[in-house]
């Protein structure tokens, strides 16, 4: 009886053991260039955008539809520029309403410059947490690619072959 009972408490050690290292080990982190393409949503919003980060900087280039295609807003440190047609205009961060939802989701990706605990649902990875717009979510493949950043009612979706 007892060297049955001594088996069984190993197995379950072993067990405990490695699960708790393999949730240790998913951690999501998103430091250095970047550069996603795909589709950023508002509410009933809906345009295609890049998103590049280089050092600290970040680079948001719109391509459609037509009505925003060309726009281009670039944020460094706490100054945001708008671009368009060869037009500039600056604002403070969190200044023009329609820089914001591009804003939410840079702020979101740089939290993670620094590797964050991840967990699991499914085949894929997430991250969740509060800022000051709301609720957030960061979710990528097993591999820690993007797919996608959600904030409140703004949500970016990685195109899948950016």
């Amino acid at each position: 009886m007892s060297k049955t009972m001594f088996v069984t408490v190993i197995i379950l050690c072993v067990l405990l053991f490695s699960s708790c290292s393999e949730l240790g080990q998913s951690t999501l982190h998103y430091d250095g260039d970047l550069s996603y393409s795909g589709e950023l949503k508002c509410g009933e919003v809906i345009a295609s955008a890049e998103f590049t980060r280089t050092g600290d900087d970040w680079t948001v280039s719109f391509t459609s539809p037509d009505s925003v295609s060309g726009l281009v807003m670039t944020e460094s440190g706490e100054n945001t520029s708008v671009s368009y047609d060869g037009i500039s205009f600056d604002f403070p961060s969190d200044g023009a309403g329609f820089t914001v939802p591009a804003s939410e989701i840079t702020g979101v990706i740089d939290m993670l410059k620094e590797s964050a605990p991840a967990s699991k649902n499914g085949e894929q990875l997430y991250v969740s947490g509060n800022n000051k717009r709301g609720s957030y979510r960061v979710t990528a493949d097993m591999s820690g690619k993007l797919l996608s950043v959600s904030i409140g009612d703004v949500m970016f979706t990685v195109s899948q072959d950016g």
